[in-house]
């Protein structure tokens, strides 16, 4: 039995470090290798922790690069590639981390089966030489496995949370200084394309005020040409509208002329009518005195006629009373001669009569005529005044359009 001790003894011990990843101290994996397994994406420089971990930071990835204050200038797509390559190394690390912790989860848990498997075969073959022994001696080492089991997963515990600190504190790190970076990285590109920008814009700008001065110079040229055709062009018009209007006014003159000819013309015949009709008038007037004095001798003589006739009847009478007279035959005489004077009188009276009335007709067809000669005198006056204010406006009207065209040219 002095012989199996040892060996029964030292297999467990062997198997209890082996299981223990060859960290006695902190029943842990040695974490600079499994970070040599395991590089980061993000190429930082690990730092040594208290526990002999070591934990990259930007300040030992400065370091390293040779520029302790400020990172060197990148452009803009280094910029976008920095932020893609730390946002993949930061999934990465996670990932890393999840396997790290999954894998130190599986050796443990694997870890712990085979040693309890382990012990209990132990304990089964050590039952039927030494069992007392061996059953003091495995429970003394379940005892040593548990105890040891519970500081490793103490240990562990306290060494995951402490990873997980560093891990956020370099991951809070390496985000501000991506982000600070990137922030700067940007800045200068916006600063070198408002400077560009502007340049351009300048630029542009001058070869639009050169284009705009070549362009207002054809523009010019051809505005003169075409002032030129326009005030030849206006010239001629001019002229021809003088010569019209000189022609219309030369034609409206000349009717004015003829018309005014007319209208004197039958003016002039008017006023022989109207002294003609005044003659007759006055003839009329005269025939009327005339006509009463003749009706004034008609009555006198008709009253003579009377007492002549009442002489022949009172000569009647005495013939009648047979009282002889020698002037009888002359008397006969007179009163045939006076009946003859009175007929002849009498035809004349009527024709003067009937004359009269004639003069009379006449004196009112004149008279009408005199009034209807009035009114038309009148209208030609009227259509006179009408034409001559027609002719001024006219007139009025070609100057003002003659000083438009001379103002247009």
């Amino acid at each position: 039995m002095s012989t199996e001790e040892p060996t029964t003894t030292a297999v467990p011990v062997r198997q209890s470090r082996r299981l223990a990843g060859g960290a006695p101290e902190f029943g842990l994996l040695d974490s600079e290798r499994l970070l040599r397994k395991k590089p980061l994406a993000t190429g930082l420089v690990p730092l040594e922790d208290d526990d002999g971990a070591r934990v990259s930071t930007p300040g030992r990835k400065r370091e390293a690069d040779g520029s302790p204050d400020v990172s060197p200038p990148t452009d803009r797509n280094t910029i976008v590639a920095t932020i893609t390559v730390a946002t993949g190394g930061i999934r990465d690390i996670q990932k890393a981390y999840e396997e790290f912790t999954r894998g130190i989860e599986e050796q443990q848990r694997t870890a712990s089966l085979l040693f309890f498997q382990q012990a209990n075969e132990d304990r089964a073959r050590l039952l039927g030489v030494q069992e007392s022994q061996l059953v003091e001696m495995a429970e003394g080492l379940l005892r040593a496995a548990e105890t040891h089991e519970s500081r490793r997963q103490d240990e562990f515990q306290k060494a995951l949370t402490y990873l997980r600190d560093c891990y956020t504190r370099e991951l809070d790190v390496a985000r501000a200084q991506v982000t600070n970076e990137a922030n700067e990285a940007l800045l200068r590109e916006a600063e070198k394309n408002a400077l560009s920008w502007e340049d351009r814009t300048r630029e542009l700008q001058g070869q639009l005020a050169l284009k705009w001065e070549q362009r207002e110079a054809l523009l010019v040229r051809d505005m003169d040409s075409d002032l030129l055709v326009a005030r030849r062009l206006h010239e001629e018009v001019l002229s021809q509208v003088q010569k019209d209007a000189e022609r219309v006014l030369e034609v409206r003159r000349r009717e004015d002329h003829l018309r005014h000819d007319g209208l004197m013309s039958s003016l002039r015949e008017e006023l022989r009518t109207l002294k003609r009709n005044h003659q007759e008038e006055i003839l009329l007037s005269q025939y009327d005195r005339d006509l009463a004095l003749a009706r004034d001798e008609v009555q006198s003589k008709a009253s003579e006629l009377e007492s002549v006739q009442e002489a022949l009847r009172d000569l009647s009478f005495r013939e009648s009373a047979n009282v002889a007279c020698g002037n009888c035959q002359i008397l006969e005489k007179e009163k045939r001669d006076l009946r003859e004077a009175l007929r002849e009188r009498e035809r004349s009276l009527e024709e003067e009569v009937q004359r009269h009335q004639r003069m009379e007709r006449v004196w009112e067809e004149e008279h009408r005529r005199l009034r209807e000669s009035e009114e038309t005198v009148r209208e030609l006056q009227e259509s006179i005044l009408t034409e001559q204010n027609r002719c001024e406006q006219t007139l009025l009207s070609e100057q003002g359009r003659r000083q438009n065209l001379e103002q247009l040219v």
